[in-house]
């Protein structure tokens, strides 16, 4: 049987944020899931992406977003653990992560029998020599600001005692959402630099690999899942251009990408594609860069704030004239919802009036916009550059830069006064979430924001053990966020996948990512 034609943002309706009182997985997720019916085995599916891969180290990514190298890394090496859209830790090489007092001590148990595709063994020993790998300086990865937080010491084949330098209750999500990834330590590269030979215990085996064009990966047949993957072959295929990732699509050329429901409105009657909404959604939110000699000062952030209609942007950024602005960090139906926690509403007069302080004491007004060149994102730069140019002794420029170079650019270099974050950031794991996006040395924290309450407010929420501590400190954040306006939300939006209408399997983690080893096709 088909699948259901196209469904659209009207439908979308954001799921309770819910999170489990304890550290620990949970169990597995079933395989057949809420996209469609059980595939049946075999096939080769295409996957259109908007950037290529340049470094296979699992210790190099940044988050299970889709489309960008999680994606990749996941097929090649399946994950220890996960976390799904519930903010959930699900199983996976690893049986569980749990730890029995609160955090002060965390114990990994992994499978028995696993091996990685060149026939070593996957053991705690292995799992061990990534992760200490992982946090070395010299090895300059991203994975090292949450390796480097915690020791770990073989006990037996399957089991590692993990010792956090500090209590940490939510070292499992962590771990999940930033290292759950390990290679063959045979293959390690000998030292800094990219790692092009990787070798794991994935669903699937790199079998072809281009940077400029994409990657073909075959399937593992020894998976430790029995009957997954379901497909023969996956492949990743480079198209910088959305709108042609679409058209591919809907030809039939491609089986899935990963966008955004406003990315697919045209088709929503073509019975040959059809969608899958990751149900948590996020926020759409620019940044300030606060370590910036303008917007380092806060009557600055609050101009910007005020002179810009949240509504107006992002229904420009999404061309859907009935998206429905908000400066909240939550969804309304959110448990962590609070009305109280929204910015204040546009005010050109004062905005000018905060200006014309910042020009008297000799601020330079110069304002420098630093947008992903992606159509939706371009649109929104230029829009601010418009709207902010309505503050007499503003100048505003809007630098595009291609969206793989962005990240190196806005968070490695800090080179932006204002920057818009290219997606959406997910909050399904808000205690997570937030020490990413305003927490000192957050993996998010693209405004290099920096504050005490901010800090001690999300180090209250890691350490809730009831969801009304957590929600109390969670408010606790929003208070923070409003006063002092490190970044401006201004929606709630959903990473939706356009796909074949007899493509099936569809489950998500946390940010979106799509569990590749439960893709394929309905039965004919």
């Amino acid at each position: 049987m088909k699948m259901s034609h196209l469904r659209f943002a009207a439908a979308f309706v954001a799921s309770a944020l819910l999170l489990s009182g304890c550290g620990g997985t949970a169990d597995p997720a079933p395989t057949e899931t809420a996209a469609g019916e059980t595939p049946v085995a075999g096939g080769d599916l295409s996957i259109l992406v908007a950037s290529g891969m340049t470094n296979w180290d699992p210790g190099a990514s940044t988050g299970s977003f889709p489309g960008v190298v999680w994606d990749r890394l996941y097929a090649v090496y399946g994950a220890l653990i996960t976390v799904d859209v519930d903010g959930r830790v699900q199983p996976g090489l690893a049986e569980s992560l749990t730890t029995d007092d609160g955090g002060t001590t965390w114990t990994l148990t992994l499978r028995d029998g696993l091996a990685f595709t060149d026939g070593t063994t996957l053991d705690s020993g292995a799992v061990k020599a990534n992760w200490d790998r992982f946090a070395e300086p010299a090895n300059a990865l991203g994975a090292a600001r949450i390796a480097s937080t915690f020791t770990s010491k073989v006990v037996d084949a399957t089991t590692l005692a993990i010792t956090p330098s500090t209590k940490n209750p939510i070292l499992d999500k962590q771990i999940a959402d930033a290292i759950p990834f390990v290679a063959s330590p045979a293959t390690f590269p000998a030292g800094p630099g990219p790692y092009t030979t990787p070798v794991g215990a994935g669903p699937y085996v790199l079998e072809k690999w281009d940077p400029a064009v994409g990657e073909t990966l075959v399937k593992n047949a020894d998976y430790y899942d029995d009957g997954l993957p379901y497909l023969d072959s996956l492949t990743f295929t480079l198209v910088a251009d959305p709108a042609q990732r679409v058209s591919t699509v809907v030809q039939g050329g491609a089986q899935s990408m990963n966008g955004y429901p406003f990315q697919f409105i045209s088709d929503k009657d073509n019975p040959a594609v059809s969608t899958f909404a990751v149900a948590s959604g996020g926020v759409r939110h620019l940044v300030f860069n606060t370590q910036s000699d303008l917007f380092g000062e806060l009557r600055a952030r609050q101009a910007v704030q005020l002179a810009i209609d949240p509504a107006e942007l992002v229904q420009t950024l999404t061309q859907d004239p009935s998206a429905l602005g908000g400066t909240s960090l939550f969804p309304e139906d959110s448990q962590y919802y609070d009305a109280s926690a929204v910015l204040p509403k546009r005010n050109l007069e004062k905005a000018q009036a905060l200006v014309d302080e910042l020009k008297a004491e000799g601020a330079d007004l110069q304002v420098d916009i630093l947008v992903a060149a992606v159509p939706e994102l371009v649109r929104a730069g230029e829009l601010l550059q418009l709207t902010l140019q309505q503050l007499d002794g503003l100048t505003v420029t809007v630098n595009q830069i291609p969206i793989p170079e962005w990240r190196a650019e806005a968070f490695d270099k800090d080179n932006f006064d204002i920057t818009f974050y290219p997606g959406v950031f997910d909050l399904n794991s808000p205690e997570v979430g937030m020490a990413n996006l305003f927490g000192k040395g957050g993996l998010d924290n693209v405004a290099n924001f920096g504050n005490d309450d901010m800090n001690a407010a999300i180090d209250k929420a890691q350490k809730a053990t009831s969801d009304e501590a957590r929600v109390d400190a969670i408010r606790a954040v929003q208070e923070v966020y409003v006063r002092e306006i490190p970044i401006v939300a201004f929606g709630i939006d959903h990473r939706t996948f356009l796909h074949g209408a007899d493509v099936t399997g569809f489950a998500s983690m946390g940010r979106g990512a799509l569990y590749t080893d439960r893709l394929g096709y309905v039965a004919e």
